[in-house]
């Protein structure tokens, strides 16, 4: 069977200018369909990485486009694109995904290094084991996984920010709160 492209799978979407490429260079690998609850899941081969603001952007007018409840394309990228340039991509898709990870990337440090990733935030040790519990190393894992075919190890550690901690144990678990309830929310959202 001949491969697709994702232009070809959504046909009915007409793109950006700027998404033309993205849409034309994607060969699609998988698709998940939920007819029922309108979610649409694609999997696909990427020849480059696609900033995550853009691919969050062709996901909503893609969504739009076929009236779906969820769209979500899932790329994934030669394993020699990966680089530590592309981590605050990949905690930017962490914040989106993970159950307790909105807002504690704000401010981090990381290093990578023989495939090993290393966070650091300044955030109290009850922030870090609030990471811990909800898996986002885990988490972080799977996407680098997902989208490169790596296995890195990932590593969240407690840091000092030199003036104190810029967010409190109290305002973590605020946020962490926050997320399982944003989370709850969408699992449970139906359209009118």
């Amino acid at each position: 069977m001949a491969e697709k492209t994702l232009r070809e799978l959504l046909n009915k979407y007409v793109p950006k200018e700027e998404y033309i490429d993205i849409l034309a260079s994607g060969i699609v690998k998988k698709t998940r369909l939920d007819k029922e609850k309108r979610i649409l899941e694609v999997f696909a081969d990427m020849p480059y990485i696609i900033p995550k603001e853009e691919l969050y952007d062709l996901e909503e007018e893609v969504r739009n486009a076929y009236a779906l409840q969820r769209f979500k394309l899932f790329p994934h990228y030669p394993s020699e694109l990966f680089s530590e340039k592309y981590i605050p991509e990949i905690l930017t898709e962490t914040e989106r995904v993970g159950v307790v990870a909105r807002g504690f990337f704000t401010q981090y440090s990381h290093r990578l290094s023989d495939g090993v990733l290393d966070i650091e935030i300044p955030i109290p040790y009850g922030g870090i084991a609030l990471m811990e519990d909800a898996k986002t190393p885990a988490v972080i894992e799977g996407i680098i996984r997902s989208e490169f075919g790596l296995s890195v190890k990932v590593n969240i550690r407690h840091v000092d920010s030199g003036v104190g901690d810029y967010i409190s144990e109290r305002r973590a678990r605020e946020l962490a709160e926050l997320d399982r309830q944003l989370i709850e929310a969408e699992k449970n959202y139906v359209p009118h």
